[in-house]
């Protein structure tokens, strides 16, 4: 095994030059300090020429008092990376802003915790600001991260945290809100929402907008939370006979729910939409080979707009209150999964 080759340090080049550190430091950084000889300054350029010396960038970012690194931390024990998973796009968001905006990005993962249940949130502090993404956050290592004084915008609506976390989110109840009344005009009277259990703020979202559509005469709307599980042939076949011609199902970081929904309208002997309708609230719209209708988040470009405002904020801007709590429109997708009645 060979041994790696050591970094020329400012040290080196003072040895070689016959000069202190000090006035090796002074020469590289470029300073014009009168006490300095032409000599002396002459022997360093030379020195650190031959020793094929670079400055460590590092060190030249602390000197500044900068890092001018971004950190993007998600709750996952690994930073999901894949091309076809949903979180990338934020991924290449944020990786592009902060390239344009002269930053570097270190990818966090999940914050792990000690033998004593601690937080190790303290590794985040690496980085000039923080954006953060995850559907369900914890919340004590984000108020950590807030009591340390760390700059922090979430890719997400997180009004949980109150004013001290600007975040760019999606119109998740507009987008959904909009998705029904295309259903409604396509004919579908009865229509039912399938939701995953939990509350987080973009399925509290969806949910508004499903029902905040405008009605007409002898319209029904039904949502549900439910587990894979429990969304079963019989269940299709249920409502089906209650007059159901459309599901939705909500789109999330897995697409669990609408694999369930799915297998469960084949078992039944059914083909969507032949004989029912299937749309997705957002989320992942090409799967298991069909083109699914729905609407689709502008993820690449939430995460830009969160690094932009992150960047912002960090060089001492004063963002409007819509600058904060930005929440930026979804595109509605035709797909092939809906038919007119």
């Amino acid at each position: 095994m060979t041994d790696r080759p050591k970094r020329v340090r400012q040290t080196d080049v003072a040895r070689v030059a016959g000069v202190s550190q000090a006035t090796v430091s002074l020469v590289l950084s470029n300073s014009m300090e009168a006490s300095i000889g032409a000599k002396a300054r002459e022997a360093v350029v030379v020195a650190a020429r031959e020793l094929g010396y670079a400055p460590d960038p590092i060190a030249q970012k602390l000197a500044r008092g900068r890092s001018l690194l971004l950190g993007l931390h998600t709750f996952a024990p690994e930073f999901p990376t894949s091309l076809s998973d949903s979180y990338y796009p934020y991924l290449e968001g944020v990786e592009q802003e902060a390239s344009a905006q002269g930053y570097d990005l270190v990818l966090f993962t999940g914050v792990h915790r000690d033998g004593r249940g601690e937080s190790h949130i303290q590794r985040l502090r690496l980085a000039e600001g923080i954006v953060l993404v995850g559907r369900n956050p914890r919340m004590e290592d984000v108020r950590a991260l807030l009591r340390d004084g760390q700059t922090v915008v979430y890719i997400g609506r997180h009004d949980e945290f109150g004013p001290e976390v600007p975040y760019v989110g999606a119109d998740y109840a507009a987008a959904t809100a909009c998705l029904v009344d295309r259903l409604h005009a396509l004919g579908h009277q009865s229509i039912i929402y399938l939701q995953e259990k939990d509350e987080a703020a973009a399925s509290v979202d969806r949910e508004l907008g499903f029902f905040r559509a405008p009605r007409r005469e002898g319209q029904q709307r039904t949502a549900l939370r439910l587990i894979p599980s429990e969304v079963t042939p019989g269940r299709i076949a249920e409502w089906m006979r209650s007059g159901y011609t459309a599901v939705l199902v909500e789109g999330t970081d897995t697409t669990d729910l609408l694999a369930a929904t799915t297998l469960a309208i084949h078992a039944s002997g059914l083909e969507f939409p032949r004989d029912i309708s299937v749309a997705v609230t957002g989320g992942e719209l090409q799967v298991f080979g069909r083109a699914f209708s729905g609407f689709s988040a502008p993820r690449r470009e939430m995460g830009r707009q969160a690094a932009r405002l992150l960047v912002a904020i960090l060089s001492g801007d004063q963002p409007t209150d819509s600058d904060l709590r930005q929440l930026l429109a979804c595109t509605q997708i035709d797909g092939e999964t809906v038919r007119a009645m």
